[in-house]
């Protein structure tokens, strides 16, 4: 248990590090159904560990949209990542969400699918010894975001 904790951590680093290097545009012109905050958790299949998960779509164009997650490990390790989502408009309204990582030899690749369904987005995650769920649903933006966006 352990080790896929170490591994989980490890591979969110690893993640951070090699995502963060640069902001995304702000325009996001996927639709409403993916655009904006997410709030919600993680949950881990493997182990039981949990925590608090956000989301902003900050980007969508050519199918592919720029999100940043951000939330906790273990109630007080913080993560923060960004990664690029296949989107794909489905017929009736909802999405079809994909995306993957390489994170060397240790980690594996995360791997990542879900919907964005009413307002409501569920995923599931893989990634070496570790797998798990993302469960969240659309959210206000920050109130610090709303007040600069007003200046």
């Amino acid at each position: 248990m352990l080790k896929s904790a170490m591994i989980f951590l490890t591979g969110l680093a690893m993640v951070a590090g090699s995502l963060l290097a640069g902001d995304a545009a702000d325009s996001c012109s996927a639709g409403a159904a993916t655009c904006g905050f997410w709030k919600g958790e993680w949950r881990s299949g493997e182990n039981g560990h949990h925590g608090p998960l956000r989301a902003e779509f900050r980007s969508c164009h050519g199918g592919c949209c720029d999100v940043v997650f951000t939330g906790r490990f273990c109630s007080v390790v913080p993560f923060r990542y960004r990664m690029n989502l296949h989107a794909v408009s489905q017929d009736d309204g909802s999405v079809k969400l994909s995306g993957s990582r390489s994170l060397g030899l240790l980690l594996g690749t995360f791997q990542f699918t879900g919907e964005i369904r009413d307002d409501q987005l569920h995923a599931e995650f893989s990634a070496a010894d570790d797998h798990g769920v993302f469960e969240l649903s659309r959210s206000e933006a920050p109130v610090l975001r709303r007040l600069l966006s007003q200046e």
